[in-house]
Formats: C-alpha cells, sequence, structure tokens
C-alpha cells in the first residue's frame, strides 16, 4: 500500500475511552458471540468480527470462521471505517487501491468483500467494528447493511452494560468487604442496606436495622446537629460531613464521623462512616495531658516566682545602700543568677504560651532606634568583658517610629544578640537593620545580627529551631541553655507575619536575618499631664495601700518599696483578713495577692465588690502568669495585673496609672 494510514481526529481521545471499557484480552463471552453468529448468517459469509483497534493491533473480542487473535492494525480493513463513522462496504479488494496488495488479501484469509459498522460510543468515539468477510467478490443490500448497522449498536450496549457491570461488581465488592460503617437510606431516613462491618461493628442484627430511621441510632444530644447538617442536602449540597455517637447494641456508643451523599434520581442517599473513637480518645488524652502540663507550669511559675520576687526585688534595693567593691561584685552576682533564672521561667512560660495559640500581639508606637539601643545594652557589659565590638547600623530610609509589641520585638533582637555575644570569643558582633521594602503604611524591616564565633555546622542549622536543641558543641566548650530561644525567636517572628534565616560557617561565624514586616507611624502622641507627680521624691506620698500577702519576704519587699515612696501600708496575711479590713478602711489601693490561705484572691476580690461594695482600685500581684491570667484577674473585678517577679518601679508605675483612672 502506498498511501498513508488513516487516523481519526480523536485518537488520543478514542484510545482513552477503549482503555476505561477494560475490555481488551478479555475471555469470550457469549452475548457478543451471538452477534457475531448473526451477522454471519445474515451475511450468509464465512467470517464474521467484533474488532476493538487499539494502538498496534487489531484484536477480535468474538469471532467466526477465523483462529487468529489479532492482526496488526496497519493492515486491518476496519481503521478505515472508524475513520470515516459510516458502514465501510469494499465489494472486491483486488480492484481497490487500498487493498489490493494488502497481505490478507494476497494471503490467508483471502479478504475479497469486506462490510463493517463501526462501534461507537455515545461521545463519537469508535472502539472498533462489527463486521463481516467473504472470500469471493460480492455486494451487500440495504437490507444487510441496516442490520449490520444495529448489530454493531448492539455490541455498544454490550460493552457499556459490561462496565457498568464491572463497576457494579466493584462497588459490591467495596461494600460488603469494607472496614467502614455503610448504609443506603431512604430519602426519609429509613435504612435500605447495611453492609457486613455496619452490623459487626455495632452488633446489630440487619433485621434489626433494616426499615428503621437511621436516627434510632444517633445519640439523642446528637440529633438536632445530624438533622441540621443532612438539611443541606435538601438545599443543594452534593455532600455533608459531621460527627455524633452511634449506638451499639450492648448500649455503648462509638464516636463516628459521617460523610453523605444523596441521589436524588433514586430516591436515596448513600452514607459512610469512620470510627473515629480511638482519635477521640487520644484527643481527650491529649487534652487531659495539656490541662495537667497547664497545671504544672502554673504551680511551678508560682513556686518559683515567689521566692524570686523577693530575690531580685531585695537585690534592687540593695543597689541603692553603699556597698563596698567585694559586695557590689557579690551582689552582681546574686542579681545575674536571678535574672537568668527568670529568663528560663520565662522561656518556658511563652512556649506554652505560642503552642496554645493564646498570644496576642500589642501594638504601640515605638522608637526604632530606642528598640535597637535597649536590646543592644542588655549585652553590652558581656560583650565588653570578653573584649568584643558590639555595633549597630541603621538603614537612613528606615522610619523613625513604627508599631508593633515592645515586649516581643526586645525578646526577639535580645535572644539574637545574647547567642551572638555568647558564641563569639573574639571580633565583633553587629546588628544591622535592612529596608527590604516599604511603603507609605509599612515597612519591611532585614534585622541581622552578625557574629565571628564559632559558627554552626550545615547539620545544626537544620535543628537549631527545634525546642531544646541546640547545635552541637565541642567537648571542652559548654555554652548551657535550655535551647528554646531561638525556637520562641522563630515563632514569634511568624506570629509577625514575618520569617528568619541563618548563614553560618564553622570557625568564621554566623548571621540570622529576621525580617519583620511593620506598621509606620509618624510620632507618637506626647503622654498627657497627670496629678500624679512621677518626678517627685515620694511618688506615693500618703497613698494608704492594703497589701494582701500571705509571703513574710514579700510583706517586706513590698513595704519597703511602697513606705520609701511615701505609702502608707497595712498587711493582711489572707483573704478572709483582706476583706474584713477593707470593710473597716477606705484604702486608695489594695495590692492582692491571688493564692493565699482561707480565700484566695479571686475570691476576696468578689467578696470586697459585691457583697462590700466597696470600689477601690485592686491589682493583682501574683506568681502565676500564664495564659488567661490577666483576663481571670479583670473578669473577677480587679483593675490591673502585675507578674512577680516584679522592680519597684514597675510596682510604682502600676499603681499610679490606677489612681490616675480612679
Amino acid at each position: 500500500m502506498s498511501q498513508s494510514l488513516p487516523i481519526p481526529p480523536n485518537e488520543e481521545e478514542r484510545l482513552k475511552a477503549l482503555a476505561s471499557y477494560q475490555i481488551m484480552d478479555t475471555l469470550a463471552e457469549k452475548e457478543f458471540d451471538n452477534l457475531t453468529r448473526i451477522a454471519s448468517h445474515v451475511f450468509d459469509a464465512p467470517i464474521a468480527l467484533i474488532t476493538l483497534l487499539d494502538e498496534e493491533r487489531q484484536w477480535f473480542k468474538s469471532k467466526v470462521g477465523i483462529e487468529a487473535e489479532s492482526t496488526p492494525r496497519e493492515i486491518s480493513f476496519c481503521q478505515y471505517a472508524i475513520v470515516d463513522g459510516e458502514t465501510l462496504i469494499v465489494n472486491d479488494a483486488q480492484e481497490d487501491e487500498r487493498f489490493e496488495n494488502n497481505p490478507l488479501v494476497t494471503g490467508n484469509p483471502n479478504i475479497r468483500f469486506y462490510a463493517g459498522h463501526p462501534i461507537t460510543n455515545e461521545q463519537g468515539h469508535s472502539l472498533g467494528t462489527l463486521c463481516v468477510i467473504d472470500e469471493k467478490p460480492r455486494s451487500a443490500t440495504p437490507e444487510q447493511i441496516e442490520l449490520l448497522r444495529g448489530l454493531a449498536e448492539t455490541a455498544m450496549s454490550l460493552i457499556e452494560c459490561r462496565k457498568a457491570n464491572y463497576r457494579l461488581e466493584i462497588y459490591k465488592r467495596f461494600f460488603d468487604e469494607s472496614l467502614n460503617l455503610m448504609c443506603i437510606v431512604d430519602m426519609q431516613g429509613i435504612c435500605r442496606e447495611i453492609n457486613p462491618f455496619f452490623m459487626k461493628k455495632l452488633g446489630w442484627e440487619q433485621s434489626q436495622l433494616l426499615s428503621r430511621p437511621l436516627m434510632d441510632f444517633f445519640h439523642p444530644d446528637d440529633q438536632e446537629q445530624a438533622y441540621a447538617r443532612l438539611a443541606k442536602l435538601n438545599e443543594g449540597e452534593p455532600a455533608v460531613e459531621f460527627e455524633n455517637r452511634l449506638r451499639k447494641k450492648d448500649g455503648s456508643y462509638i464516636w463516628v464521623q459521617w460523610n453523605c451523599q444523596p441521589d436524588p434520581a433514586a430516591g436515596q442517599m448513600f452514607a459512610i462512616a469512620y470510627d473515629i473513637t480511638p482519635l477521640k480518645e487520644k484527643n481527650a488524652a491529649l487534652h487531659e495531658a495539656i490541662h495537667h502540663k497547664d497545671i504544672f507550669l502554673s504551680n511551678m511559675s508560682h513556686e518559683i516566682r515567689t521566692p524570686m520576687n523577693a530575690i531580685i526585688g531585695f537585690s534592687d534595693l540593695m543597689e541603692r545602700t553603699k556597698l563596698g567593691p567585694t559586695q557590689r561584685e557579690y551582689l552582681d552576682a546574686i542579681s545575674v543568677a536571678g535574672n537568668n533564672l527568670l529568663a528560663i521561667i520565662n522561656d518556658i512560660l511563652d512556649l506554652s504560651k505560642i503552642e496554645a495559640g493564646k498570644i496576642d500581639l500589642e501594638s504601640k508606637p515605638l522608637e526604632l532606634k530606642k528598640v535597637i539601643q535597649d536590646a543592644i545594652k542588655l549585652s553590652q557589659s558581656r560583650a565588653e568583658e570578653k573584649g568584643l565590638r558590639l555595633k549597630a547600623s541603621l538603614d537612613m530610609d528606615a522610619p523613625e517610629y513604627i508599631m508593633g509589641d515592645p515586649t516581643r520585638l526586645h525578646q526577639i533582637l535580645v535572644n539574637l544578640i545574647s547567642n551572638a555575644v555568647k558564641f563569639t570569643n573574639e571580633g565583633s558582633v553587629t546588628v544591622d537593620i535592612e529596608v527590604k521594602d516599604r511603603d507609605e503604611e509599612h515597612a519591611g524591616l532585614c534585622f541581622k545580627v552578625s557574629d565571628t564565633g564559632i559558627g554552626i555546622s550545615e547539620e545544626d542549622q537544620e535543628r537549631i529551631f527545634n525546642r531544646f536543641e541546640q547545635a552541637r558543641q565541642p567537648k571542652e566548650v559548654l555554652f548551657g541553655g535550655t535551647g528554646l530561644g531561638l525556637s520562641i525567636v522563630k515563632m514569634l517572628v511568624e506570629l509577625h507575619g514575618g520569617y528568619i534565616e541563618v548563614e553560618s560557617q564553622l570557625g568564621k561565624g554566623t548571621t540570622f536575618s529576621c525580617y519583620l514586616p511593620l506598621p509606620i507611624v509618624q510620632s507618637p502622641e506626647k503622654p498627657k499631664a497627670t496629678d500624679v507627680d512621677t518626678n517627685s521624691t515620694l511618688k506615693l506620698s500618703g497613698v494608704r495601700i492594703l497589701l494582701a500577702e500571705d509571703n513574710k519576704l514579700n510583706q517586706k519587699l513590698g513595704s519597703f518599696a511602697l513606705k520609701n515612696n511615701g505609702a502608707i501600708v497595712e498587711f493582711a496575711e489572707d483573704g478572709e483578713a483582706a476583706v474584713e479590713m477593707a470593710k473597716k478602711q477606705v484604702y486608695d489601693i489594695i495590692l492582692m495577692d491571688l493564692q493565699m490561705p482561707k480565700m484566695n484572691g479571686y475570691e476576696a476580690t468578689e467578696e470586697i465588690r459585691k457583697n462590700l461594695k466597696v470600689n477601690t482600685p485592686i491589682i493583682a500581684c501574683t506568681a502565676h502568669s500564664l495564659v488567661g491570667e490577666r483576663t481571670k484577674c479583670i473578669e473577677a473585678g480587679m483593675n490591673d495585673y502585675i507578674s512577680k517577679p516584679y522592680t519597684e518601679a514597675v510596682l510604682i508605675e502600676v499603681i499610679q496609672q490606677a489612681l490616675r483612672e480612679k
């Protein structure tokens, strides 16, 4: 043959359609064989075939009068029929230039006459043909051609039915063998079909489930929600999901998650339920563990912060007294140790808050230069001790003021700078602030902290942001630390919508780059003048204060700090005493510890507010500092909250603010 072989214009889609029927190379089937026998009889032809054409061959699904299973596609007559899409009649193949040299014509089976009609699906894809062949030239009558067309259409119907039956078989096998609960209910919610696992899981017999409302087996408390979700199907949703408890025969319940899909044409709904009882139990155990963890952290915080308040507070007071060089050295050591311990506690609590997703970032006007200076100041003395140059540079395009959380920005920078100083023995630590992008309202700032320290290996760079992990250090060099700092920094940066990166080489140094998108503010408002003289030596002169505190050391500390500022201080050693004293005496301020014997701070505050009707500002002074503590205090009727340990300056500031708002 000299002409090119015919290829249907939709060949790619045609081959995909053929594959979807999964019929190639299947065993003989009686229904198809009946069609070829009829075709052979109608045409009185020795050969009749149902052919299917894939990419390389013409395969015979059914055959009469031939032994071969297939032939190469390039010599098939049927390839011409599937291109035209109409009945192909070849009266004498030897007289047709398309076939005169075809090996099927010049050799066995010596084709002279051919009549074939395409087997075509509804999408217009011709899969093959139903054809008849004879060894002698002849013609076909219109009636024969019409019958051939009808037989080809019947063949296509059989192929479609075969596909549907196969799908149905697969579905039934899936339904019967699934390890999930499956059922079919009518639109009134009556069970019409239940799979074996449904019965096995719940312990009910088939007769006890069928023809009953599925809702009968739902926990009473879950039915209203289930009705509401299922109603969405009537509103046009293609599927709904919900959870509920399903009653077993023994009266117990399991938790399941439903996926329900309607079949309006059949007037029914298919529902599959996944047993999520183990997941519910794990979640409950997890919540219980988290609850116990929070209680532990709360107690730990209280038990450590209470003596820490005395240590840091009295250290602060001692710094104002006349001390010798040795005493000053000892006091500095106590102060450093106390603040280091406090930093560890704060890291643990911050981690708990961030994990719980309960950190709300403040937004206050901040002077960018001051933020950097304050952060550097805390590491300055340590850098000088090690002979390091600690320097900073600020991009000329950087805004003067930004809106941000002063505590968290300070925490990010201090952590990065102190780490750099900690792991650098010679050279320098540099803080650079670069503007990556900026418009009138926002600035994308990159805070870079670079050092010439020991560096971090590539392997360790992947793990340093993991909690409780540090870069591996030489045995002879131990730096200590909890391994929480960088983890907390990363989480805080991401809370701001930013990111942090690290570049480092062992023995050459490290650079942490922290990108933060921050709002720009032009100039913060100056504080309004108040009646309280904050510059006076006696900042609380004549202010009558009730200090409810059961710890003797913290009583002394509070007394010194308040009396040094001119306040008149009285003590209550528990909540009951505080209530009695508030009943007899009018105070300007009440400082209320939360954890006290007989009556705690919450109970005492409620009693003062509800029964005594006293509106005196009450400030919570507590060693508890977990998530939600401030909110609990405000809801109990307190005006403000201060966490131990606190400095004298912080205490006085909070009291003055309460007096201003009184």
